[in-house]
């Protein structure tokens, strides 16, 4: 049996359409006869033939924050989705990147076993503008292959704006000299009175009596756990428990029915630095990584946020975490020219596993595609370059284009650059932090959604 099929080209007659629907940021056209349930923030879609033993799933996920590389973006859904819900144990087969209204896709299958037999199990997942977007099909028999293709490709995205802009001229005081990485900025003060602060194991963002900790990836936190209950344990502590004292009232709550997974877990403690009693949180739903919400009490955390974990029940609204979400937003600061120099390149795995441990530098990965690479060879010249590949460090690697010219800042949030493909191009622009280094995300002004960039020299 065919066990991956390019869902992304292929269209069947106009007699199957019918009437469009939408979910989360997709529009699409429902499989003709399938039935249909909403269950946990996911929409699925079923069939089946019980003369012939046949069966075929469609599950449509709700949207998440984009890592900003696509490969990263399927990887994580993989584990998250197939992996992690359908106990599917062996690696994809995957295509090569496709583009798509704008969006990369990266589609990917396995074969495996269930209760009926021998079935296959494809993955699409979009990711731009700040975005990812995940369908799965399950099917044992190509009788419902053109019914999965059809869906496919009738899915149409909407392109969101990735992230809340920052004021374009931070206050003279946040433009300083990390003493750890030597960025020009450390700090940025959101238009919604966030302010952030970068910091060696985390960035701390406040507002008020709030204080917020975007944990980097770890060894440990940075692990995929198949056990939930196993994860939650693993991060508390590893992240928490080190730096409190006399934990009270611990609850730990994820539901297994929202996808992606949002975690939960909350206690009443001590904190040994300061001495203070303190209500502290510990959130982690899709890419947002672990975030440690510190607050004086329970109530004061609720109030702010609308979510008290020991009311849940096992298949809440997702739109509930929304504010929890929105909280990894503020890794984002902005950008000197001097930060620049150096070579930047798309061919990672948008993970702290890309970078060596000691110096953040980047360690290099495999990839299918196009690779994009900046060079700032100073504060106003760079080299660009794009190369076909499918092991950037293969000796068969095929440049495909090559550009050079000068760029300016135009402010500390877009850079203008001379000759991009023989035209001249301006991008948004920002850094978002891990241990020991930065990311470059950049995002054509006038096409697409943010890009990541990571450090290769």
């Amino acid at each position: 049996m065919k066990l991956l099929v390019t869902l992304l080209l292929l269209a069947v007659a106009a007699g199957h359409a019918q009437q469009a629907e939408t979910f989360d940021i997709a529009t699409f056209q429902p499989p003709k006869g399938w039935q249909r349930q909403d269950k946990g923030g996911v929409v699925i879609f079923n069939t089946s033939d019980t003369q012939k033993g046949t069966y075929a799933i469609i599950t449509v996920f709700r949207s998440g924050t984009s890592t900003g590389n696509a490969k990263s973006d399927f990887e994580g859904d993989w584990a998250e989705f197939i992996a992690g819900q359908y106990a599917v144990k062996g690696k994809p087969a995957v295509e090569p990147i496709e583009k798509k209204d704008g969006w990369d896709v990266v589609s990917g299958g396995a074969a495996f076993e269930n209760e009926m037999g021998p079935s296959a199990v494809i993955l699409n997942t979009y990711s731009g503008f700040g975005k990812t977007f995940s369908a799965a099909a399950i099917f044992n028999s190509q009788d419902n292959l053109p019914a999965i293709e059809a869906f496919a490709a009738s899915i149409k995205l909407k392109k969101t704006e990735a992230i809340q802009q920052v004021k374009s001229n931070p206050p003279a005081g946040s433009q300083t000299k990390a003493a750890s990485n030597g960025f020009a900025f450390t700090t940025s003060n959101f238009d919604d009175g966030w302010n952030s602060v970068v910091n060696e194991d985390w960035v701390e963002v406040t507002k008020g009596n709030i204080k917020v900790l975007l944990h980097y990836p770890n060894a440990v936190t940075g692990k995929y756990y198949p056990d939930s209950d196993e994860g939650i344990k693993a991060a508390w502590n590893n992240l928490i428990a080190p730096r409190y004292n006399g934990l009270q009232n611990y609850t730990a709550w994820y539901s297994a029915y929202i996808l992606p997974r949002p975690y939960l877990v909350a206690g009443n403690t001590t904190d040994k630095q300061s001495g203070k009693n303190v209500y502290v949180v510990l959130f982690q739903k899709g890419n947002t990584g672990w975030i440690e919400i510190i607050s004086p009490d329970k109530n004061t955390f609720i109030n702010n946020f609308g979510v008290d974990n020991t009311t849940l029940d096992h298949n809440p609204d997702s739109k509930l975490f929304a504010s929890l979400e929105k909280l990894a937003d503020y890794n984002k600061f902005a950008i000197a020219a001097t930060d620049l120099k150096g070579k930047w390149s798309d061919n990672y795995t948008g993970t702290f596993f890309t970078y060596n441990a000691g110096d953040g530098q980047y360690a290099g990965t495999k990839t299918i595609g196009i690779v994009i690479n900046f060079t700032f060879t100073s504060a106003t010249a760079y080299n660009w370059d794009g190369y076909s590949t499918n092991n950037v460090h293969s000796a068969g690697s095929a440049k495909t284009f090559k550009t050079k010219g000068s760029f300016k800042m135009i402010n500390n949030w877009q850079i203008q650059f001379s000759d991009i493909q023989g035209k001249p191009k301006t991008y948004n622009a920002y850094f978002s932090c891990f241990k020991g280094g930065r990311l470059l995300w950049l995002q054509d002004k006038d096409y697409g959604g943010y890009a990541a960039y990571g450090k290769v020299k």
